[in-house]
């Protein structure tokens, strides 16, 4: 069933997008549906033999550039019924797509959908809680916990991004960024072997400390180059991206791994030998607190692929 009355939502009527499913798999006992342009958002109903009273709203991903039905949509069902659950898999519009909800039209939809589910079948009810999150997109970053560096408290916000696993002025710590377009685990395995790597590079050499240095004069960008509302509004808070390497990242599995192959894990670190104390860390160029919205990272070399916003300029 439709989830806005009368099939289209409202908003799109000033979007031009144009509806496409597309079947992606070559075996056809294995579909793999993805659709994009979305006017018209649907629920489709999965109902077990056995219903045990909990019903799943279903919103499959797809990078925000389509809905991908069967592998994060239908697949769910045979699993979650055989329990007695009840899944409502729905479509949703892109935040890109020109909607007049701008890139909050996805969580309309959401919203819409939850409130379709609940009328139009007695008895199902919300969680605690999930209209809140819901209706009140996060407006603050989760903290991750830092610890301070030489007693100083880190500012996340005004550190690069050093290949997009390390904090430029914070050593020995490493973190995982995945892709918007590809599997997380995908960099996850890159970002693992580098270091690996760079552990190697320090017991080898009797080394207890790594600290990339960031470079003065870089431009800066985002990390994550989502459009939606609810990563754009938090966005500034994250660890931010330079111009060239070791501080792009870019939105590709294949360039990653080509360039983690060649990766020189001394480029831009520095190094301190295996318990030394009251060691001077140099300090690292700081980023922009701020950057312009829509964001547009660092994938802008030129080869296919590119993400490029001409309006992404750093704002002083």
């Amino acid at each position: 069933f439709s989830v806005w009355p009368g099939g289209e939502a409202p908003g799109a009527k000033n979007s031009l997008a144009s509806e496409s499913l597309v079947e992606r798999s070559k075996d056809p006992s294995l579909p793999d549906r993805a659709v994009t342009g979305v006017r018209a958002p649907t629920i489709t109903v999965y109902a077990p033999e056995k219903p045990n009273g909990i019903a799943l709203l279903v919103t499959p991903g797809g990078s925000y550039q389509r809905v991908v039905l069967d592998k994060e949509g239908s697949d769910l069902a045979p699993v979650f019924n055989a329990r007695g659950y009840t899944l409502f898999v729905m479509t949703y519009r892109m935040p890109a797509d020109g909607h007049a909800e701008g890139s909050d039209a996805p969580l309309a939809d959401a919203q819409r959908a939850l409130e379709d589910v609940v009328r139009r079948f007695p008895g199902t009810d919300r969680q605690p809680g999930t209209e809140d999150e819901f209706a009140t997109p996060p407006t603050e970053a989760v903290d991750p916990g830092m610890p301070p560096v030489d007693g100083e408290p880190v500012a996340q916000e005004r550190a690069y991004a050093y290949r997009g696993l390390m904090l430029a002025g914070v050593p020995n710590l490493t973190m995982t960024v995945g892709y918007v377009n590809a599997s997380w685990t995908l960099r996850a395995d890159l970002v693992s072997r580098y270091v690996a790597r760079l552990l190697g590079h320090l017991r080898d050499r009797g080394l207890g400390t790594a600290v990339p240095v960031a470079p003065d004069g870089m431009t800066a960008g985002p990390i994550m180059d989502l459009t939606s509302g609810y990563v754009q509004r938090i966005v500034s808070t994250f660890p931010k991206v330079g111009d060239h390497a070791p501080w792009t990242m870019p939105q590709s599995y294949v360039k990653d791994k080509i360039a983690f192959r060649r990766a020189d894990v001394t480029q831009d670190m520095f190094f301190a030998p295996l318990g030394a104390k009251g060691v001077a860390l140099p300090q690292s160029a700081p980023a922009p607190a701020e950057l312009p919205l829509p964001g547009s990272s660092s994938n802008a070399d030129g080869t296919a692929g590119d993400l490029v916003d001409a309006t992404a300029a750093v704002v002083p």
